[in-house]
């Protein structure tokens, strides 16, 4: 499963009972899980959030560009 906005939640310190709350449609056992495979590849998973957001701040950057042009 996945579980949007794990960083965020981290930073609340909020528990997985609490994440259940929000993630209604997901189990304990899943939500143990999400933030178990987030915890053993969280190098990689910050690697590609970052990516993403340089990849759309590049967007942006190119489409805010081309705008000003016309």
């Amino acid at each position: 499963p996945r579980l949007a906005n794990t960083r965020a939640w981290r930073r609340m310190g909020w528990t997985p009972e609490e994440m259940l709350l929000v993630h209604t449609h997901l189990s304990l056992p899943q939500v143990r899980d999400a933030l178990s495979y987030y915890f053993e590849h969280s190098a990689e998973i910050e690697a590609d959030i970052q990516s993403g957001e340089l990849f759309v701040a590049e967007l942006r950057k190119q489409y805010a560009d081309s705008a000003n042009e016309e």
